[in-house]
């Protein structure tokens, strides 16, 4: 069996072969290894797009194994983080934006990757704006929770369709 992954390493020196040794060491064959370093992401990091073969047991061993130390982007093509735009509206202060990104951090495979904020002269308008990308088909939860949140700090909430 034949799997195409990418995943995303921090641009630090030994990340590669942080990678690539508990890949070996679960069974799979790595057949293919695309790092660039022109390809850095927003974030600072670097994806690395791996081919791998071996039975279907050895490459699912291999990927709960990479993703205990770091996120996969795509899985055959299949999209493994999301990304959504959230705009909230109303008076959010910055010890009230700070703790608002930190409950968001807190829900389980979700982050806080962007804030903007405008404050206009009545507090009560002012947006600010959050980009959070979860993994692992998590979206729905967090927008859950963060509906929660946007309730709590009594502001409105928008979030892309």
């Amino acid at each position: 069996m034949k799997l195409n992954i990418v995943v995303e390493i921090p641009d630090t020196p030994g990340q590669l072969i942080n990678l690539l040794k508990p890949i070996g060491s679960k069974g799979a064959n790595i057949t293919s290894v695309i790092h660039n370093h022109e390809l850095k992401t927003k974030r600072g990091t670097l994806p690395i797009h791996l081919t791998l073969t071996g039975d279907k047991s050895v490459l699912n061993e291999t990927i709960k194994s990479v993703k205990e130390e770091f996120p996969i982007v795509k899985i055959d093509d299949e999209l493994q983080k999301e990304k959504q735009l959230i705009i909230f509206l109303g008076d959010i202060t910055t010890p009230d934006i700070n703790n608002t990104i930190d409950r968001i951090n807190n829900i389980p495979d979700v982050k806080v990757i962007d804030v903007s904020l405008k404050i206009s002269d009545k507090v009560e308008e002012s947006v600010s704006k959050f980009i959070i990308e979860t993994v692992n088909g998590n979206m729905d939860k967090a927008v859950e929770e963060i509906t929660k949140i946007t309730k709590d700090n009594n502001l409105v909430m928008i979030k892309e369709i």
